[in-house]
């Protein structure tokens, strides 16, 4: 059992508790979504004037009822509960705490989820979102750097639709990983890519290979930069092109969703889809499999981003 030292103050315990969860290998993204449960809690804490070691079965019971206020039958507030009961679980075993005020807690049941996935004339119509971008500033100011930019995207989202990968992995993808017309993942699983994605990629790795080792660059407003592109940077790629096309729901994890229907829709295994999501439990393809029973499908229609 690692030491964690003393835990008198709140910041102290929920640093120990975060740094526990990065241990464990949770995702950036996951953390911060713990730290922002926690602050809901730390902020009803400071509200009720309660020491966090001082939280009790029916405090906890009432921050229940008071995130009823705001996530009425919401997987959110569930969420929220389990991050609170996960983080005084950790103080109970690391003997921090004497009891654990959520002992007896029972979570709400899960709703329902129903992803939201892109149809295929909505990805079409963002591959001749970014074609028309890249011709109108074909005379314009900075005009290469923009153009880059623009080829790195086309090729992102083609990566991000044909494979389905985790943002994390496709940014952490290198040049090596691209064999011919197959792109190849850490955990073994192969993508063959489309001819259209090929050329794309064939154009950058032409030119900027010998400049970065990642397939995907970040920039900012002075140049290229040789480090990958972050996480955050994806999401704000996606954002932009969502707003442009008002697709308010189209976020990165959004293609994900697109890719594993498609599969199971085209006949591929459930097994085999897990293993090209590189996922393990089977319930993971709930939600694909209550869309495809309610039959909404995928249309089959336009290449996925053309140039």
């Amino acid at each position: 059992m690692p030491k964690t030292g003393r835990i008198e103050t709140w910041a102290e315990g929920v640093q120990s508790y975060l740094g526990f969860l990065e241990g464990t290998g949770k995702s950036g993204n996951t953390i911060r979504n713990y730290r922002s449960d926690l602050s809901s809690l730390d902020q009803f804490l400071r509200k009720q004037r309660i020491h966090f070691k001082n939280f009790t079965e029916t405090d906890f019971r009432t921050y229940s009822e008071h995130l009823a206020k705001f996530y009425p039958e919401s997987n959110t507030r569930r969420r929220k509960l389990l991050t609170a009961k996960s983080f005084y679980d950790y103080l109970l075993v690391r003997k921090k705490l004497r009891k654990s005020p959520a002992k007896f807690f029972s979570p709400p049941p899960r709703n329902d989820y129903t992803p939201y996935v892109p149809s295929q004339e909505e990805i079409h119509q963002i591959g001749e979102y970014l074609k028309k971008k890249s011709k109108s500033l074909l005379d314009t100011p900075l005009s290469e750097l923009r153009e880059d930019i623009l080829l790195r995207d086309r090729a992102l989202f083609g990566i991000l639709i044909e494979t389905g990968l985790k943002v994390s992995e496709v940014v952490a993808l290198h040049w090596e990983q691209i064999e011919g017309k197959t792109l190849k993942t850490k955990y073994g699983v192969r993508f063959p890519l489309s001819d259209f994605l090929v050329l794309e990629l064939e154009k950058l790795e032409k030119k900027f290979s010998s400049f970065t080792p990642y397939l995907f660059w970040g920039s900012n407003r002075y140049g290229l930069r040789t480090q990958k592109l972050s996480v955050r940077g994806v999401e704000l790629i996606v954002a932009r092109v969502s707003e442009e096309l008002d697709l308010p729901d189209l976020k990165p994890r959004s293609f994900r969703h697109s890719a594993a229907l498609k599969w199971l829709k085209e006949g591929v295994s459930e097994a085999e889809v897990l293993n090209r999501l590189n996922l393990i439990n089977t319930n993971s393809l709930d939600p694909y499999r209550k869309l495809l029973a309610r039959g909404l499908l995928l249309k089959e229609e336009g290449p996925i981003v053309q140039s």
